[in-house]
């Protein structure tokens, strides 16, 4: 049985491109998720050259496969 969760999202920019996108972090609640991809942002504003950006979307995952944070 799937279980849907949130997946915190890291991409790497390149000349304004997005050179890769991965799957972090998987959540089961959406306000953990955004509190690290606040806490990436933070960072990203202390340091302008940091290329990656994040957020958080939602997938379909089989628990047994994944580790799932709270």
């Amino acid at each position: 049985m799937k279980t849907f969760v949130f997946v915190l999202m890291i991409q790497t920019i390149n000349n304004n491109y997005v050179e890769s996108a991965e799957e972090f972090a998987f959540f089961r609640d959406l306000n953990r998720c955004i509190y690290f991809s606040e806490l990436i942002a933070k960072q990203i504003r202390f340091n302008e050259h940091l290329p990656i950006t994040s957020y958080c979307v939602t997938k379909w995952v089989d628990p047994k496969e994944t580790v799932i944070f709270e």
